[in-house]
Formats: structure tokens, sequence, C-alpha cells
């Protein structure tokens, strides 16, 4: 069973300013709740219990989230009983390793996901599919440290990509090697990593090496440094493709969509929105 999470919250935002200058990227709302929120309802469902949020500067409306008073709790924030929220900072945003490298004290030695705190996928039981195919997949490889959940893009020089062989256990496909945000000319594939994870703890010592190292793509430390030396050490990494919807809130204009869509998909919303924009012509 795998009960706990990390959240990489650390991030500034810069590219979302001056909307992030007044609350932190992840709290952001998507219709009426804040994009994080979303993610916590998959891990739920997934079965996690202990969601351990790496977060940094100015990020205090985070926690203040996760913490409000009884009294004060909505049917929309009940849903999230039986989450136990945790946190931890990062104060220099030096990458994605390094973030989950600071979550270690809380982890302790156990499997556990990580999923980024500025992305949303869809279906919510995304995640629980994951896990459920790193489990078996660790039953029959006893070398397994992590699988990924990744999906096929197009503009790969965004995302960490990974080269597969046809080896599979279950649906999973055995990882050959990856590369962080490679020019297209260059890339092994177009299977990009979605931005959630399952580890085993051995992915630990690996992000040290990292720290050791130069800094990787984006002059940070990037967790595909960090898996490509676990592949170097004879770990196995599985790639999992997943049928999902998936939306990053990097930029304002990832954001903007992002938001109009989940309106739309919303059950009380949409067909609201929908009639107010045919009554103005608008649709």
């Amino acid at each position: 069973m795998i009960r706990k999470a990390v959240i990489p919250a650390a991030g500034a935002g810069t590219r979302l300013r001056p909307l992030t200058l007044a609350m932190p990227k992840e709290t952001l709302p998507i219709v009426d709740k804040p994009a994080i929120h979303h993610i916590m309802s998959s891990l739920k469902i997934a079965g996690i219990e202990d969601v351990i949020i790496v977060s940094g500067y100015k990020k205090h409306a985070l926690m203040d989230y996760f913490s409000t008073p009884e009294a004060e709790l909505t049917e929309g924030t009940k849903e999230l009983d039986g989450l136990n929220f945790l946190f931890t900072t990062q104060a220099n945003a030096i990458g994605i390793a390094d973030a989950i490298g600071r979550a270690k004290s809380l982890i302790g030695d156990e499997p556990f996901v990580v999923i980024f705190g500025d992305t949303l996928i869809d279906p919510p039981t995304f995640l629980k599919e994951l896990i459920n195919e790193h489990v078996n997949t660790r039953i029959q490889d006893k070398n397994l440290a992590a699988t990924v959940g990744v999906m096929r893009v197009e503009d790969v020089e965004r995302w960490g990509i990974v080269k597969t062989s046809d080896e599979k256990i279950g649906r999973c496909f055995k990882v050959l090697d990856m590369v962080e945000k490679p020019k297209k000319a260059e890339s092994p594939s177009n299977l990009a990593i979605s931005g959630c994870y399952v580890f085993e703890p051995v992915i630990f010592e690996a992000i040290r090496e990292t720290l050791r190292r130069s800094p990787g793509a984006k002059g940070e430390y990037q967790i595909t440094d960090s898996m490509k030396i676990l592949l170097e050490r004879g770990f196995s990494i599985f790639a999992l493709p997943l049928d999902i919807a998936h939306y990053d809130l990097g930029t304002i204009e990832d954001y903007v969509a992002t938001f109009v869509e989940f309106v739309f998909k919303h059950d009380k919303f949409g067909p609201l929105v929908r009639e107010r924009l045919k009554k103005k012509n608008l649709l």
C-alpha cells in the first residue's frame, strides 16, 4: 500500500505574474476550487493518507488553505477529510529533484507518489491507476525504482521525454533512457512524463548524487537526471501510457484555457455559462 505523496510547490510562478504576486499559482481558482484542491481529490481517490507539500517563498496561502478551522469548513473542503497535510520548505527553487529531496525525512523508507502542484489531470482516477500498475510491476521486477505516467506530445521541448523498449509488464513499458526538454530533432520519442510518478525510496540516493553534480536543463536539478542515475545503476523504471486530459498551469494562456475548459465541464456552472453566452451571441 502506498500512503504518502509529495507535491513540489515552491516555484515562484514568474510566467504567471502579476497573478502570482497576489497568490501562489497552486491556489489559483479553477472554477470553484483552488488548482491544488483538484490534485488532492485525485490523491484521496488513490488511497493516499499523508500529503507532503514542499512550499517556498510567499507560499503561506497553501498552508492556510489546508489548515482551515473546523468551524469554517465547507462541503467542498470537507471532501478532503482523511488527508493529513505536512509542510516542508525549499528556500531556493533550484529544481524538482531538490524539492523532492526535501521530503525525505517525512517519507522515510516507503514508496511514494509525486505530482506537480501546477498540473491537473483528468480523469481523477489516473493516480490510482498508476499506483496499481507500480505495485503489480514491483511484484515481477524487484529492481523497480519508479513508474511514471506518460502521454504523447508534439512540443517535446517543454517536457521530460522517455525512450521505451518493447518489454512490458502489465500495461507498462520498460524505460531505456530519458532526457529533459530535448530539441525536437534530438528527442528519443514523443512520450512525455505527465508530471506524476511513483518512486521507491532509493530515489533519494540518486537525488543526493544529482545535487553533487552540475545542474541540468534550465540550470536546475531535474528529477529526470536522478532517474537516469538509477538506470545507470541497474534499477528499472517503467512508463504507463495514460489516456488523460493534461492541464499545465505554467503560463497565463495555459491557465485561462484550463479555467474555461473546466467551467464548461462543470455539472452546475457549465450549462449556466453556455446559456448566458448564447444570449449574448458569444457562443
